[in-house]
């Protein structure tokens, strides 16, 4: 027999009298109110949506044809709530709180590795769900994005040099692979940089939730977990948080056992995350994650500054892993460093440009072309007539 219509609005109060409990408590931390810039709150009416391109445990992504009568001069996605949330009051509110939570962040910043937020549905979507029945008012309208990260290093992995490319092409190649990497994890470095110098705690950092727009610079998005921690001196200092949230691959030992943490749980994700960018390997491998025995083992060929900053953020002890600020000062200076060695390379290798002092280990620079051929078993070249010395 069905609950009665009063059962259902007693229910339906009830829940409602939890909405600016959950809401307002996600936010009554925040110091990013005054940052928020107006976000337009675009009528679900005036969307033309498109197919659906993902879709998560609790929302789905899809493309926008058009919004009103506007010429759409970039691509959009709209991210809202999935049916299966939709059609379970008491999931419902916790969902959406996330989704106005997440909507609230991105309204507050503005950078360039972090996603755009460019309309939503308004901040009162949950009150519109139980007193209005608009079920479909409860999305986030956000900039596209070409990829993420994951079909990005499936790309970087088919592009490696072939073993029948000339020397000197081959390491132009692997050059730019490393180059495209780099510029990567120093985009991620930036973004994080930015959210924590206003307390975001992103909380679910993967390659999933990390993209390219169509010029390539990368885009951290996904902010459904992500949290506005309290100010405070001690820079040590942890809270109590919801424990085991993220992605175990690149969750932090704290948040998985169930400890007090703070933004160095990011840091610790951004350290496998960048061991994975720049090698291409998978931190962890295999279905048990054991963290006291990283297999992410740091390889020897990166800078000792690179390898050391990588290595303080893996470490166990969050008060050993340093802050965003440290991490894009190093790996900018490591960088640097790298491009000048590069140029140097560059210049002294110009009187080879094919590469061919590295075939056979035999430096032809400054050797005789009879020399060369009498090194390689071949007979000696001659002179014709019109190329006689005069």
């Amino acid at each position: 027999m069905p609950p009665s219509t009063e059962t259902n609005k007693n229910a339906q109060l009830e829940i409602l009298s939890r909405v600016d409990e959950i809401v307002k408590g996600r936010a009554k931390t925040t110091e990013l109110i005054s940052l928020q810039k107006p976000i337009p709150v675009l009528d679900y009416s005036d969307v033309v949506v498109g197919r659906e391109l993902g879709a998560g445990s609790f929302s789905c992504a899809y493309e926008i044809k058009s919004i009103g009568k506007k010429v759409m001069t970039q691509q959009y996605i709209m991210k809202k709530l999935s049916a299966k949330v939709v059609a379970n009051p008491l999931l419902f509110v916790a969902c959406a709180a996330d989704l106005i939570n997440e909507g609230r962040i991105l309204a507050a910043i503005q950078h360039p590795n972090v996603v755009q937020l460019r309309g939503w549905s308004g901040p009162n979507m949950i009150e519109d769900y139980f007193q209005h029945s608009q079920r479909e008012k409860c999305y986030l309208i956000m900039d596209r994005l070409d990829q993420n990260m994951e079909t990005k290093l499936v790309q970087w992995k088919e592009s490696k040099p072939s073993m029948w490319n000339l020397p000197s092409k081959r390491k132009q190649l692997e050059d730019d692979l490393k180059r495209e990497r780099y510029t990567g994890i120093i985009h991620l470095a930036r973004g994080l940089e930015h959210l924590h110098q206003h307390n975001v705690l992103h909380r679910d950092l993967k390659p999933g939730n990390i993209g390219f727009d169509a010029s390539g610079t990368l885009k951290i998005f996904d902010f459904d977990l992500a949290r506005v921690l309290p100010k405070s001196d001690d820079k040590d200092a942890t809270f109590q948080l919801t424990a085991k949230v993220g992605s175990p691959r690149y969750m932090a030992p704290e948040v998985v056992g169930g400890e007090s943490y703070n933004l160095k749980a990011d840091v610790y994700s951004f350290g496998l995350l960048a061991y994975q960018i720049l090698t291409g390997k998978t931190p962890f491998k295999g279905i048990q994650f054991d963290w006291s025995k990283s297999n992410s083992k740091i390889p020897k060929t990166w800078t000792s500054d690179t390898r050391l900053v990588m290595e303080q953020c893996q470490s166990k002890n969050h008060k050993e892993r340093p802050t965003m600020v440290i991490c894009v000062q190093e790996l900018e200076l490591a960088n640097k460093f790298a491009a000048s060695k590069n140029d140097e390379t560059t210049q002294e290798s110009s009187s080879d440009p094919f590469g061919l002092g590295n075939m056979c280990g035999v430096n032809v620079c400054g050797v005789g072309m009879d020399d060369f051929n009498e090194m390689l078993g071949l007979a000696p070249t001659t002179a014709s007539d019109d190329e006689s010395p005069q």
